[in-house]
């Protein structure tokens, strides 16, 4: 077992949008999953905030929408997809816990490289990426 994030690696996280805490019992937790490390640009400033973490630990959110793109890079789009919002908020406040990190197989970081490589949105937009 993988022990903490690392460049290549599949990355599991369990997202809680701030404003929907309700209580402990109560969590609204969203999956993302994505392989660390894979965008063409080199890491997002997210991705190295998520750097050396381990299974079970925790990283809090706080990024005005007009830094969202930047802080979230190559996986903004796929982020915003998996949490649903209908609107994108003035500031995304998310708490990210790691829930897994695996050895991915090689399919899948050579798909995850395919597709921040051609330069989609993940969207329904003709734009090629999907």
């Amino acid at each position: 077992m993988i022990s903490k994030v690392s460049p290549l690696q599949k990355i599991s996280l369990s997202l809680l949008l701030e404003s929907l805490q309700l209580s402990d019992n109560e969590d609204e937790r969203t999956c993302f999953t994505f392989i660390y490390g894979a965008g063409s640009k080199g890491l997002s400033p997210f991705e190295l905030d998520l750097s050396g973490k381990m299974v079970g630990e925790k990283l809090k959110l706080a990024v005005a929408r007009d830094e969202m793109v930047a802080y979230l890079g190559h996986l903004y789009a796929p982020l915003m997809k998996t949490l649903m919002l209908p609107i994108v908020p003035a500031q995304l406040a998310v708490e990210v816990t790691v829930s897994k990190i695996e050895q991915p197989q090689e399919r899948e970081i050579i798909t995850a490289m395919k597709d921040f490589l051609g330069g989609g949105c993940g969207g329904g937009c003709d734009c090629g990426c999907h």
